[in-house]
């Protein structure tokens, strides 16, 4: 087991699980779907999305939170799995009358893409904790009770196993060493 995550801890530096482990964990979050849902036959494209951006700990983690109502039929009613957004992700306010609420993807290793590269994006550039990411990504005004939610997550991704090498995410702005040129140069892996 790794140290413990809290809501302060750097969510951009929570890493990456094993394979088996984020399978387990995908499963876990629809034990008693009926019908099972095709995120279940998607955990291998999923992880290896999520992979190479360091992310599959808490992109798993925030999959079991946003996505165990695929096992309460009533809360199906406000994303459901035809959209498969398995992060329960929003559509930019400009963009809803055209296209509804939620965002919507072919697949969900596509939704896996899109998550992963929205977390890392400049939404939430300026954020540092678990806790801070949830405030935004799940905010009160939408019912969520944050403290719930983080600590949740945390004791979520804890019990995932970190596999040292994937962690920390290389599109943490803390990691890019400043450069003579005019691209900033990435640190390499395991450095920092």
């Amino acid at each position: 087991m790794s140290n413990p995550i809290t809501p302060q801890s750097p969510f951009r530096e929570l890493g990456n699980t094993d394979r088996a482990s984020f399978r387990a964990a995908l499963t876990r979050s629809l034990a008693g779907s009926v019908p099972p849902s095709p995120l279940a036959r998607e955990t291998d494209a999923i992880y290896d999305a999520l992979a190479p951006l360091g992310l599959t700990r808490l992109g798993a983690a925030m999959a079991w939170i946003e996505r165990s109502n695929e096992t309460n039929p009533s809360d199906l009613r406000h994303y459901g799995r035809d959209l498969h957004n398995a992060w329960a992700v929003k559509n930019p306010p400009a963009n809803q009358a055209a296209h509804g609420l939620w965002r919507r993807y072919a697949s969900y290793a596509q939704a896996a893409a899109g998550w992963g590269a929205y977390i890392l994006g400049p939404v939430f550039a300026d954020l540092e904790t678990l806790a801070q990411l949830i405030a935004r990504y799940a905010p009160w005004s939408d019912g969520n009770n944050l403290a719930h939610y983080g600590r949740k997550a945390a004791q979520e991704i804890t019990m995932l196993p970190p596999i040292a090498a994937s962690s920390p995410s290389p599109h943490h702005p803390r990691l890019r060493r400043p450069s003579t040129t005019s691209a900033p140069t990435p640190m390499p892996r395991g450095s920092a």
